[in-house]
């Protein structure tokens, strides 16, 4: 009853998988052995065991295994097969990994009598793991300076540098992105059996001191021409009687220029400060961020 039980699981994930892979079209398939399984008949379990580990191995592209009759997949990206043969009166299972055009092919044999099947699985695994990069994805390198920038991909965060990433076949918008330093931009073209290094060194730019730097020599521009202004209204009420209409006017704006002067030389003062400041501030973070390198 376990068994009856366990091979409906197996078929109804089966009917799931394959109803899934209809719609993103992209699948390893895991073909039944063929070949003399008499004196080995625990090895007609090997394509369900591979399959089951498969479901949990991370396969890059997000390939789905499936498991299929014959060696013929239109939805497939690549086929696992397996026979049983003996050569020279030792049996062996040979395993053949290809794409489904038959053009990538890549085979293995292994001695019944050597391995187990648990340890046969496990070097398919990662025979079929490693084809499956070779052939059809590459992996990306990606360095930059400074470290932790964030890393995207057509416009979707993918990391951090230092960063490797397995990557299809394609061309791909690159951005780097850091809070202190220019958005690093490129386009990269994905070839199959080309792995890919990209070192970028981003543009340093710190904290804003530029509104700063433009307000300090505002104020100060302001506070000199209000300056002159106050120089020009002390010289002509100095030569006016003290007391008169006229001379409590000019008095009363020279006062009045001489507030705004004050006003603004300690803004001016003060937006020279801060900017002295944020330039100290990127000086330290330049050197923090890029010194190691």
């Amino acid at each position: 009853m376990y068994l009856f039980k366990q091979r409906i699981y197996i078929f109804l994930f089966y009917l799931m998988v394959t109803s899934f892979q209809g719609e993103c079209g992209s699948s390893l398939g895991v073909c039944e052995l063929t070949g003399d399984l008499s004196r080995y008949p625990a090895a007609a379990d090997l394509p369900e065991k591979l399959l089951r580990r498969l479901q949990f191995e991370h396969l890059p592209g997000g390939i789905v295994p499936v498991i299929i009759e014959k060696p013929q997949c239109d939805s497939c990206i690549a086929i696992v097969c397996g026979e049983i043969e003996t050569v020279d009166s030792i049996d062996f299972l040979h395993m053949k990994i290809s794409d489904t055009s038959r053009s990538n092919i890549e085979q293995k044999r292994f001695p019944l009598s050597s391995y187990s099947i648990d340890d046969i699985v496990d070097l398919e695994i990662l025979k079929i793991k490693s084809f499956l990069e070779r052939k059809f994805f590459v992996k990306v390198r990606i360095n930059a300076i400074p470290l932790d920038c964030d890393v995207y991909l057509n416009g979707v965060r993918v990391g951090d540098t230092p960063t490797e990433l397995v990557l299809e076949n394609g061309n791909y918008r690159l951005s780097l992105e850091h809070q202190f330093c220019r958005v690093y931009r490129d386009s990269i073209e994905i070839l199959p059996g080309n792995d890919l290094d990209i070192n970028a060194t981003l543009k340093f730019e710190g904290y804003q001191v530029k509104p700063f730097l433009w307000g300090s020599l505002l104020l100060s521009a302001a506070t000199a021409g209000v300056w002159i202004t106050e120089a020009v209204l002390h010289d002509q009420y100095l030569g006016l009687k003290k007391g008169s209409p006229e001379f409590n006017e000019y008095f009363r704006r020279y006062e009045t220029t001489n507030y705004i002067r004050i006003g603004l030389l300690n803004s001016a003062a003060l937006s020279w400060t801060v900017s002295w400041f944020i330039s100290i501030k990127n000086r330290n973070l330049k050197k923090k961020l890029f010194s190691s390198f």
